[in-house]
């Protein structure tokens, strides 16, 4: 092939392959030997690759071209086979060898391509794909959904049990136009994904949303959480983790979610309802809880809500403080709280006494204490 013909090839394909192909170029590898290297035959410090028993029984050893030096030497997994080929998306989405999704995922007796070879358990690489394919062609800002089947493991001569699926991918700028704002400002986060569920949730349901720290093979360790309402858990969500947004050679950080569609159609209202402008004033208290220091944030904002009584509108967090002058093994957590009712303006004494109730409960279920 000639060289332009070369980069027009690697360009069309899925992100997983481009690297493969372009090692094969570069190298003159063969696809065995390029599918079955491992980190233990690249020596990153002398740029070389060694093939252990080629075609004629001796080891060859290859010395990289600076390009192909470049796209290993960035890459942060450095274990195992340097190309993951053989298990399709389920391990470039980071699924161990005994994962049920990938262990047990239903094989197709005549596939399509060599790519999809089982039907599919999860959205997420799905995603993953979109979101490769748009920074391939220059579009690094993405905000995607789907809404598909997925199809999980099944008992024994039995049809897989189909389950309808909500995806959404979120990368790349937050603002139309953002000129004067950082990187760090301006592009989507785990927080960003996290409010768009929380509004897709309150909007649906009627019912604020839940989250609890999870662990997922796909997504960043620590950036990770289940999602839901009080009445069930929907989904989970989170950044992508470093080595699965390597595979698919993704230029920002990536988040995604997957939402168990049908679930969510079970907890919604049945009809969404207007609520009139208040005509009354709230009434504004700030609260610092000191707590211990591993009790999630949302944890103590639901008890909040549960104990707050009808008049409590809005919890907002805004500040978390650990130092001095809190125990050690504690921290201090803040809320803003917003009381209101609907035909009168509350009075003092009345918000007073609902706070004096929150104490009690909070220490109760919590072991919390009003911070000075």
């Amino acid at each position: 092939l000639e060289p332009g013909e070369r980069e027009r090839l690697i360009e069309a394909c899925a992100p997983h392959m481009a690297l493969i192909v372009l090692f094969m170029f570069e190298t003159g590898a063969r696809v065995s030997e390029t599918i079955y290297l491992d980190w233990d035959d690249v020596n990153l410090h002398q740029r070389t690759v060694t093939f252990p028993e080629t075609k004629n029984g001796d080891d060859r050893t290859i010395r990289l071209t600076n390009r192909m030096f470049e796209r290993l030497a960035s890459r942060n997994r450095r274990e195992g086979r340097v190309f993951l080929t053989d298990a399709g998306e389920s391990e470039r989405l980071g699924f161990p060898d005994d994962h049920p999704l990938r262990r047990d995922a239903v094989k197709l007796r005549n596939p399509k391509s060599e790519e999809a070879t089982h039907l599919r358990t999860t959205l997420l690489g799905g995603l993953l794909e979109t979101l490769a394919l748009n920074a391939r062609r220059g579009v690094n800002d993405v905000w995607v959904f789907e809404i598909a089947p997925v199809f999980l493991p099944r008992e024994p001569h039995q049809p897989p049990p189909e389950m309808r699926t909500l995806g959404i991918a979120l990368m790349g700028s937050v603002w139309r136009s953002g000129w004067n704002l950082s990187d760090s400002v301006r592009d989507a986060d785990f927080f960003t994904l996290k409010g768009v569920l929380e509004h897709l949730m309150y909007e649906v349901t009627g019912e604020h949303a839940r989250t609890e720290p999870a662990r997922h093979p796909t997504f960043h360790d620590g950036r990770c959480a289940q999602f839901g309402v009080a009445r069930a858990p929907l989904g989970v969500f989170g950044q992508v983790a470093v080595a699965v947004a390597e595979h698919y050679d993704l230029p920002k950080s990536a988040f995604l979610a997957e939402l168990d569609l049908e679930a969510l159609v079970q907890v919604a209202r049945e009809r969404a309802t207007a609520t009139l402008p208040p005509r009354f004033p709230a009434v504004m208290r700030d609260l610092a809880l000191v707590v211990e220091a591993d009790t999630p944030a949302a944890q103590i904002e639901t008890a909040l809500r549960d104990e707050g009584g009808p008049f409590l509108e809005t919890v907002e967090l805004f500040d978390v403080y650990t130092g001095d002058q809190v125990p050690q093994e504690c921290k201090s957590v803040a809320f803003h709280l917003a009381f209101r009712a609907p035909d009168r303006t509350l009075t003092d004494a009345e918000v007073d006494e609902q706070l004096a109730h929150i104490h009690t409960a909070l220490e109760r279920r919590l072991q919390a204490r009003v911070r000075a």
